[in-house]
């Protein structure tokens, strides 16, 4: 933790791409959310800020509120960014997997995507809507899915009509 505290510019974000990996590399434990939290927020590039979101989800416990609150200010901070939306989106899906408090994030923020977003964010939101409905069917997500197979853009439409389909074989 102290690493992060106290390094130059050009530094911080090889020490945190150096810290996701680590986490990454190791069984999950719940006791390091906290420096995850703290590398997501020291992070500075888009990509390290990517590989702190993926580490945090990665060893936060199901029932931690402190993860999906910093997931979600982290989406919501970021939600213009093309690349880091559509993947803080489908980093909270997937803990929402596993998390009920992130479930419920993730559902709040999908039910918001609106046809005017960027390609990549509604292309992970229909995918992560997939995922979630795979677990546990939510009414609202479907008809948002349904939504986003009558998008304009060929590669929503195309992503959202295939995760209707997988729905359906499921």
């Amino acid at each position: 933790g102290g690493n992060l505290e106290r390094p130059g510019e050009n530094e911080v974000d090889v020490l945190v791409d150096e810290l996701s990996a680590r986490l990454l590399g190791s069984p999950p434990d719940c006791s390091a959310t906290v420096i995850a939290i703290k590398a997501l927020d020291t992070a500075r590039s888009d990509l390290s800020i990517r590989s702190a979101v993926t580490a945090l989800v990665y060893v936060a416990a199901d029932d931690d509120t402190q993860a999906v609150e910093y997931l979600e200010q982290a989406y919501y901070s970021r939600r213009k960014n093309v690349f880091l939306a559509s993947s803080l989106l489908s980093a909270l899906g997937l803990l929402g997997l596993r998390s009920a408090p992130a479930r419920a994030g993730a559902i709040r923020y999908l039910l918001r995507l609106n046809a005017g977003d960027p390609r990549p964010l509604l292309v992970a939101g229909a995918k992560t809507i997939g995922i979630l409905c795979d677990r546990q069917d939510v009414p609202t997500l479907r008809k948002k899915l349904i939504k986003l197979a009558k998008n304009d853009d060929a590669a929503v439409r195309a992503e959202a009509l295939q995760q209707v389909a997988l729905l359906k074989f499921a």
